[in-house]
């Protein structure tokens, strides 16, 4: 059922924007990887942030620089959260 009810809404989107259903299909597809691709990055970018924490902390840096990261973080998983949900 779910299957036709999807057949159905890009059968209709293909008539209503003059696309073919092969091409609304790939291009759907290449917004999921994107989006998937987009969401690793985020990941990987608050990775590193709280691995740069980590290593200010066991050098001992000042806590001003490990404040500014931090709040580098919060940043990063904020604008993240917003994005995935």
């Amino acid at each position: 059922a779910d299957n036709q009810k999807a057949s159905d809404l890009i059968k209709d989107l293909s008539e209503k924007i003059g696309k073919t259903s092969a091409e609304i299909i790939k291009r759907l597809f290449i917004l999921g990887t994107m989006a998937t691709i987009n969401r690793i990055k985020g990941m990987i970018d608050i990775r590193d942030c709280v691995r740069r924490i980590i290593d200010l902390q066991i050098d001992d840096v000042n806590d001003l620089e490990i404040k500014a990261e931090q709040q580098k973080l919060n940043r990063l998983y904020d604008n993240f959260m917003k994005k995935s949900a």
